[in-house]
């Protein structure tokens, strides 16, 4: 059997230390979610580029198409010596032309606007890494206060009890 005061340092310590693996191992959690945030920020980013960039490409591609009926239309008006006005069977190919400059505006300003909810969301997830990795400096802290205040508290009830400022009874001594 063991004398109380062995098992009050033994209970004490336990203590002590299962607060500072729970510590350790919440700040672990948490910085690794953390990496996956990072992680998860840098591929909105990306995300943003690539959008801005098939924006830029379709932009490009609509105005490769306006080019082209404006073209035809100028052709078609040079060959026949054809006045454009609103009676004439052009006017929906210039029609067409004034339409796909629409378009490409339109491509850019999509590109635009997805690529900032893209470099938002990189933000957002950076604050969030940013919150878990001072959580995890908290969580370890609080592993240590933990582990402080069990070792203070043992101590406590160890000189409460008697086990502490006078000479430990060795076994069969009274």
């Amino acid at each position: 059997m063991c004398e109380p005061a062995t098992i009050l340092m033994m209970a004490t310590a336990t203590q002590a230390i299962g607060s500072v693996v729970s510590g350790v191992a919440q700040s672990n959690q948490l910085k690794r979610s953390a990496a996956i945030d990072e992680a998860n920020a840098q591929t909105a980013l990306q995300n943003s580029i690539n959008i801005r960039n098939a924006g830029a490409v379709n932009a490009n591609r609509q105005n490769r198409i306006g080019r082209r009926a404006g073209s035809k239309i100028r052709t078609a008006g040079a060959k026949g010596n054809v006045v454009v006005d609103l009676d004439n069977n052009l006017d929906a190919q210039i029609d067409n032309a004034a339409n796909s400059m629409l378009n490409e505006l339109d491509e850019v300003y999509k590109a635009k606007i997805n690529a900032q909810r893209q470099e938002v969301q990189s933000r957002n997830f950076k604050s969030s890494a940013s919150n878990k990795r001072a959580s995890a400096s908290s969580s370890l802290l609080g592993g240590l206060f933990g582990a402080g205040k069990a070792v203070t508290a043992g101590a406590y009830k160890g000189y409460d009890a008697g086990y502490f400022g006078q000479p430990l009874l060795k076994a069969g001594e009274t």
